[in-house]
């Protein structure tokens, strides 16, 4: 995470100083109207496990943690007065954090899974411009589809004996701070930090034995281009 905070905060640096003083006085920015934009993310998530049976050994799981990328796109509207902007935006991506837990549960090798497979977050901006930046935060919903839960191999660690994974949608909030910095006119080079706490979900993974509670948040680090309109 430290990493992908500093390369956002290098690309940054870079984008600034490569546009120059003379971007500020020629570019004549209109931040108001409609955008779109593409982007990449670095993804750490904590699965916030709980094990609900309360019992040692048996059915004893922990919890773990899960990283990934994902690439997406994005569109929203911005309103400005003077320095102030505000505005609302939509981004949808396709993959995220993947990771698992391997443990061994009653003689057996079990695996408890993660594996995000796409995301969407719905967020209200507000930001102030200082020069050709907008430094902007963010809130909303998000919703994530993920793939996960139990998968228990044989000995050989290979051979599926059973596979009690599923599909579901996690709903949470979504809390974010970036920046924006015009390239041109109209092309604007951005990076944000997103934090996502979502709802919990509880999975019987050996049913009437090992009830687990899936609490996750995430945490993802955005780079991208946008186009305004």
């Amino acid at each position: 995470m430290r990493q992908s905070i500093l390369a956002a905060a290098a690309l940054t640096a870079a984008a600034v100083s490569a546009t120059g003083p003379v971007m500020a006085q020629d570019a004549g920015i209109d931040w108001s109207g409609a955008y779109a934009g593409l982007f990449g993310a670095r993804n750490n998530s904590d699965i916030g496990i709980v094990d609900l049976d309360g019992v040692g050994g048996v059915g004893q799981f922990v919890d773990f943690s899960a990283e990934g990328s994902e690439v997406g796109g994005l569109v929203g509207y911005n309103f400005q007065r003077g320095n102030l902007i505000y505005g609302v935006e939509l981004s949808l991506a396709n993959g995220g954090a993947a990771g698992n837990l391997v443990t061994d549960t009653i003689n057996l090798d079990e695996t408890l899974e993660w594996q995000v497979k796409s995301s969407a977050t719905l967020t209200a901006r507000v930001g102030t411009i200082v020069g050709q930046t907008l430094f902007f935060g963010s809130a909303g919903v998000a919703r994530s589809k993920v793939h996960y839960g139990f998968l228990n191999l044989a000995d050989d660690l290979v051979t599926v004996e059973a596979d009690n994974r599923i599909d579901s949608t996690f709903n949470g909030y979504v809390l974010g701070v970036g920046l924006e910095h015009a390239l041109s006119a109209r092309l604007i080079f951005r990076t944000e930090v997103l934090h996502t706490e979502f709802s919990s979900q509880t999975l019987d993974l050996l049913p009437g034995l090992v009830p687990i509670e899936y609490s996750p948040s995430n945490t993802a680090v955005r780079i991208g281009l946008v186009m305004s309109f």
